[in-house]
């Protein structure tokens, strides 16, 4: 609508009428426009404080990770330790494995000797009819296995001749 078509524009300066389209609904759409042109310094600052609620949340997730970076490095530290730790106690349970090993062909080796010795000693005894004390006294002893403590058969043997 123009001047010359009677309409009113709500007194508005004339170089303003001139300049808006004729068409109502362009008119609108101008006057949306302009109306959305006051509004961005609103949704500036709207914009701004979101921003800053971003900012903030971005700080406190990297310091989150930060943390985690922490505790992960912590964590693998105590893994590479337990780590070695778990090879020293390997190599420990090989070599304790190996020493009772060890040990039990010994006490093996001492229960045959004891054996031995007692049929000797009985032999012996058979023969000279003497010393029927020191074959009662083997005897009364209980004999030793494998799963003993160490050195019992010795003590046994030896005991008796002391």
């Amino acid at each position: 609508m123009t001047a010359e078509s009677g309409g009113s524009y709500f007194d508005l300066p004339e170089d303003v009428v001139q300049v808006l389209p004729s068409d109502p609904f362009e008119q609108l759409d101008v006057a949306l426009r302009s109306s959305r042109g006051c509004r961005p310094s609103a949704t500036s600052s709207e914009l701004r404080a979101e921003i800053a609620e971003k900012d903030n949340l971005i700080a406190e997730l990297q310091s989150h990770v930060e943390s985690l970076d922490a505790s992960l490095s912590e964590t693998a530290d105590k893994l590479v330790r337990a780590e070695q730790d778990k090879e020293s106690l390997l190599k420990e349970n090989a070599s304790l494995s190996n020493t009772v090993r060890k040990l039990n062909r010994d006490v093996s080796k001492l229960e045959v000797f004891r054996k031995t010795l007692m049929q000797s000693l009985q032999e012996d005894d058979d023969k000279s009819g003497g010393s029927p004390d020191i074959v009662a006294r083997i005897q009364s002893q209980s004999s030793l296995t494998s799963t003993s403590q160490f050195g019992g058969t010795f003590n046994m043997l030896v005991r008796p001749f002391v």
